[in-house]
């Protein structure tokens, strides 16, 4: 399993490729989808198979999942996520594992589409989030929520323009593609210009 990391260059990164963080002593071990559980391990999808650009599948039922975990990890009991209230899942998205932060987000979202998410509630505990969390990561999970709700396409997506002039360039870099995703208002192009000499 390898670790990359990015090298801010400009407006862009370069990648880096950092120490291994686990080897294997099998040729045709192919790892893939790395996820995190809800216990907190890393769990693994391995393709075994002796041709690993897939030309030739040869094991075609090899596949194997494997649990890395730290030593004296207990399994927590999961509880269904479908089944906390709207403020309990907003307040998830500080939660330490990521894997509560995604499957909570996953169920506003479908809550909001369906329109039986109390936004009155959701909305102040993620722009909170999103203000005055610790980290960018987790500023930009408040992020990500408010997107995933609706919440910053409001009044011609003013939050999410206003988020170009943002401190922080990650938050910049997620405004424009949030921006791009929903084709951009007009309004937005003038900004883009604005910031291209400082994100450059």
């Amino acid at each position: 399993v390898l670790i990359d990391y990015m090298v801010p260059n400009g407006s862009s990164y370069i990648g880096k490729h950092g120490a291994d963080f686990v080897l294997t002593n099998d040729l045709a071990w192919v790892g893939f989808s790395v996820e995190v559980g809800a216990d907190g391990a890393i769990y693994i999808l391995d393709w075994h198979d002796q041709d690993i650009c897939g030309n030739s599948v040869r094991f075609p039922n090899s596949a194997r999942v494997y649990r890395l975990a730290p030593k004296g990890l207990k399994n927590p009991q999961v509880a269904d996520l479908r089944k906390r209230s709207d403020k309990q899942l907003a307040e998830l998205q500080m939660h330490k594992n990521d894997w509560y932060v995604k499957h909570a987000r996953i169920i506003l979202q479908e809550r909001a589409a369906k329109g039986k998410l109390n936004r009155q509630v959701v909305e102040p505990i993620l722009w909170e989030t999103f203000k005055n969390a610790s980290t960018i990561g987790k500023r930009l999970r408040g992020m990500w929520a408010l997107h995933a709700i609706a919440s910053l396409k409001s009044n011609s997506y003013t939050a999410l323009i206003k988020l170009l002039d943002d401190e922080h360039e990650r938050v910049r870099a997620w405004a424009v593609q949030l921006l791009c995703e929903e084709k951009a208002p007009e309004a937005a192009l003038k900004k883009f210009k604005d910031a291209n000499g400082k994100d450059q």
